[in-house]
């Protein structure tokens, strides 16, 4: 489910807003809506692949209370690695059938930033639903940024979601409809002239020094509008 798709912007998104709203009153029972949303929305793509995304938040919250002694915390970063790595590259030594997750290097590495702050004692082991809002929260969930446990937990722990919902929510679609503008108007955009030089260049064709140039400079600025939209919009 792409942010910038039309199910996500007129269904999924109004139903999860709408939702976390309406239990407002109710801080868990919102975070449990939350919690749900995002393993939905993980879950879109490839319902088998959720199963990995829970173990992964299971482990590692559980991993989390015993990273005081180094051993535990080599332990989870052995098993992060290793997951990550597995996923990653195991079909480039011939083992057949790995699916790539989505947002694996995300959300394996945003625990392995849990635990280190946990093991320097920077960050307190939080309740497992805040923490599984803070892993599988979905609008960084696939595509980042890897945020801090330290920014993001004592939010989730002080949550009010009808406090000055107005001006709030106001604030938040002006960000939402300029970060919508630079993904499909931009980035979108200036695809149409990056496109065409790779795939000249793909095929073999003769590229001028002009359109390698145009199409080296669009295909930046089209990354960077792309992220920056993403980011915008979650």
């Amino acid at each position: 489910m792409l942010f910038n798709s039309r199910l996500f912007i007129l269904a999924f998104l109004p139903l999860a807003l709408g939702g976390f709203l309406a239990l407002g009153r109710w801080r868990k029972a919102a975070l449990w809506w939350l919690l749900g949303c995002s393993l939905f929305f993980y879950a879109w793509w490839k319902p088998p692949l959720l199963a990995l995304l829970l173990a992964s938040i299971g482990v590692n919250y559980s991993l989390a209370g015993r990273v005081r002694c180094k051993a535990w915390l080599v332990a989870g970063l052995a098993f992060n690695l290793g997951l990550l790595g597995w996923f990653k590259y195991a079909g480039m030594f011939g083992v057949p059938g790995i699916v790539l997750p989505l947002g694996i290097s995300f959300f394996t590495f945003q625990q392995i930033m849990f635990l280190v702050d946990s093991y320097r004692g920077e960050v307190k082991q939080p309740p497992f639903l805040d923490y599984a809002c803070f892993i599988a929260f979905f609008p960084h969930l696939i595509a980042g940024p890897i945020v801090r446990p330290s920014h993001i937990l004592p939010q989730l722990a002080a949550l009010a979601p009808r406090r000055e919902v107005k001006a709030r929510l106001v604030e938040g679609l002006e960000i939402f409809l300029l970060g919508l503008a630079k993904k499909i108007v931009l980035a979108d955009g200036l695809s149409r002239f990056a496109d065409p030089g790779f795939a000249a260049a793909g095929r073999g064709d003769a590229v001028s020094l002009i359109e390698a140039w145009v199409a080296l400079l669009a295909y930046a600025l089209q990354i960077y509008f792309d992220f920056s939209g993403y980011s915008g919009i979650m």
